[in-house]
Formats: structure tokens, C-alpha cells, sequence
């Protein structure tokens, strides 16, 4: 997120400019630039998981200068309603991380992020209030046939959330996902490339907002869609996802993160800048600071889905079996292809498919995550 944030800041002043010379002035106004140059950007989260919390520090920059980015050599540390101080290590530039085995968020606490910069700058967040996250009641994937954009119907499932707060404590939540799937080419060279898993997260941003409703109920959230199209559902396929308890103002800053990630760069686009941020400069409070500081529990649940649980859907061909190239009389195959099968004992021939079909470490990894079910 944080490299969406400074993508959008350092992209809209030059579309400002190209639509004001577009649109027939007389004179190109050219508009003041300064405000974007060196601010602050804070990516940061507590929760109560044991593992670690990570905070992120940058700097925007003027457009055309290649020095500067990630903001290096600060003091990071947050600090309880106690006067507790919790410090976060650099673990690598403009990364900071706290040490699990000396500080996981509690439920019911308060904390505030504290950054002092090398230069001596001081940024912190008001405490915010670690608030509880009810449990994910189900994960659930039903059967959809969607329509793409040239207009060919693809085959898939989509999966599913429910979750409710019976005490109505949170009214706000995100969600984040990492998917796992086992792969199998359909023309192993050898064994050893026969199977690998890859994983993916997402990039998106998804949230719900429950404060209208007569209780704290999230029912049949669209998490992901998985067409038949890749290798996703041909084996086994596993899906984790995080629902993250939000503040009033994190829902807001999420929700207005999401609207500009997805508008189209125009004039008339909300601007980065404008995002609510709860983070601040005490020595001069009118100094701009971009991000977010978001505390809040998290609870996870994940679900696995097994090729005979999808009889009823239609997988297009893997485009291997179809490309087989016969190569006879000791003769060399093409350029990128490798041996998937040999013809009758005797004749000389042999089938040759593209190594994409050969291969899976052109997919993923061939080590088996500690998770993946025996």
C-alpha cells in the first residue's frame, strides 16, 4: 500500500498539468508542486497475533529526482496507556519490526506509533484502542459462470464470507487473503518437477461496514474469485484470509484509499493527500503526513478446496496435450520443448511438449509449504 501511496502522489500533478494545457488555456497553469515533495509516508499495524508488527516509513519525492524513497535510520516504538515503550527494529531500509517475543498487542489496550527520524523529526498517532475481532463464522465457495471483457463466458467459484459480532463491539472490518495451490504439469521430465505450490496475496483492498445495520453482520462477503482458466482449482487449493477489526477512521481512510486506488488519474479524482491520516508532526502540526496507523485484533480462518469437490465445473484444456510435437529417426525437437513420451518400443518416435508443460518451477516452488495437508 504504501507504494500505491507515493505512485498516486508523484502521478497527479502531472496529470493536472497535461489536462489544464488540454483543455484550451490560454496560458499552461502549472500548478504549485512543493507540497508534494519529502512527505512523510507511515504504513503501520498492531494486532494481537504473535508474530510480527510491521511499520513502514518513506518519503515522497519531486518528480525527476531518483534519490531519496525509503526513510532509514529512525527510532520506531509505540507506546501502551501504561507508558510502556514496545521499539521496532530495522530490518531493512525503511522497514521496521517488532520482536514477538517481547511485544503482541492485547485486546482492550491503547497504543500510539512514535517516530523520531535521523534528522531529528518527531511523527506520532494519537493511542488508538485495540479493538476485538469476532470470529469468521464460515468460508464457503459456490459455483459462477462470469463474462469476460472480450465477451467469453469462463467458468469458477467464488468464495464467500460470513462473520457477526454478537456483542456488536465492531462495526468495521478489512480483509486480507493469500491463496496456495498445488501444481501438476501434465508432462513431468523428471519427478523431481512434477509438483509445485505458489502463493499469491492480494493487492486489492476490501472492507465492511456494518454501522447501518440492526446488528454487526457481514453475510456472503465476495472474498476472491478462482476461474478454471490457471492451475488454482486442478489440484488442491487453500485460501486464508485475516479479517482485520477497524476504527471509525481507519474504515474511512481504507475506503477513501480503495476509491482513489481504483479512479483513472483525472482531474477530477480525489488527490493522496487528501487521505485522513491520524498521524502528526507535534512541532508543526500543519506539516502533511501520509498513512495510517492502524491497531486493531485479527482472526483468521481458512478453507480448502480439492479438485473432486468441483466434478460439476468446466476446465478448459492445459493447451499441452494439443502442442505434442513427433520427432522420429533421432531427430532434434524444437528449441524449448522436452521429452513428454516416448512412441512403440522400436519406432524412434518420440513426443515432445513445450517445457511449460514439463515443468513446474515455471509456476511456483517446489517445496511443500509447513501447512499443506499430508
Amino acid at each position: 500500500m504504501i507504494d500505491l501511496l507515493k505512485r498516486m502522489i508523484t502521478r497527479r500533478p502531472v496529470t493536472l498539468l497535461l489536462t489544464l494545457i488540454l483543455a484550451g488555456c490560454i496560458e499552461p497553469i502549472e500548478p504549485e508542486l512543493g507540497v508534494f515533495d519529502y512527505l512523510m509516508v507511515v504504513e503501520g499495524h498492531v494486532s494481537n497475533l504473535d508474530e510480527v508488527n510491521t511499520v513502514r516509513l518513506s518519503r515522497t519525492k519531486p518528480l525527476g529526482v531518483e534519490y531519496g524513497g525509503v526513510e532509514v535510520g529512525a527510532l520506531v516504538y509505540v507506546e501502551d496507556q501504561e507508558g510502556a515503550k514496545f521499539y521496532f527494529e530495522e530490518s531493512s531500509p525503511g522497514v521496521y519490526q517488532s520482536d514477538p517475543a517481547c511485544f503482541v498487542g492485547e485486546t482492550g489496550n491503547s497504543y500510539a506509533l512514535h517516530i523520531e527520524t535521523l534528522y531529528g523529526e518527531i511523527y506520532q498517532s494519537k493511542p488508538i484502542l485495540l479493538n476485538t475481532a469476532p470470529a469468521i463464522d464460515s468460508l464457503y465457495f459456490e459455483r459462477e459462470r462470469r463474462l469476460t471483457n472480450e465477451g467469453i463466458t469462463k467458468d469458477g467459484i467464488k468464495i464467500l464470507l460470513d462473520s457477526h459480532d454478537p456483542e456488536g463491539l465492531t462495526q468495521y472490518f478489512r480483509y486480507e487473503w493469500e491463496e496456495t495451490y498445488q501444481i501438476k504439469v501434465p508432462y513431468p521430465q523428471d519427478i523431481s518437477v512434477w509438483v509445485c505450490y505458489n502463493t499469491e496475496t492480494n493487492s486489492d483492498i476490501l472492507t465492511a461496514n456494518t454501522s447501518q445495520l440492526k446488528e454487526s453482520r457481514v453475510s456472503q462477503l465476495e472474498i476472491k474469485y478462482v476461474s478454471t482458466e490457471g492451475y488454482q482449482l486442478r489440484s488442491l487449493y487453500r485460501l486464508l484470509v485475516r479479517q482485520y477489526a477497524l476504527s471509525s477512521s481507519g474504515i474511512k481512510y481504507w475506503t477513501e484509499l480503495k476509491k482513489i486506488s481504483e479512479s483513472q488519474g483525472t482531474l477530477f479524482d480525489p488527490l493522496p493527500y487528501d487521505l485522513p491520516s491520524n498521524l502528526f508532526n507535534p512541532n508543526n502540526p500543519d506539516e502533511q503526513v501520509i498513512g495510517f496507523f492502524d491497531v486493531g485484533a485479527v482472526t483468521e480462518k481458512e478453507i480448502y478446496i480439492d479438485r473432486s469437490q468441483l466434478l460439476e465445473l468446466d476446465f478448459a484444456s492445459d493447451g499441452c496435450s494439443s502442442k505434442l510435437v513427433e520427432v522420429s529417426g533421432g531427430g532434434s525437437p524444437p528449441a524449448g520443448y522436452c521429452l513428454a513420451s516416448q512412441g512403440p518400443y522400436g519406432s524412434g518416435i518420440n513426443y515432445y511438449a513445450p517445457e511449460y508443460c514439463c515443468d513446474c518451477r515455471l509456476y511456483g516452488e517446489l517445496d511443500e509449504p509447513e501447512f499443506w495437508p499430508n
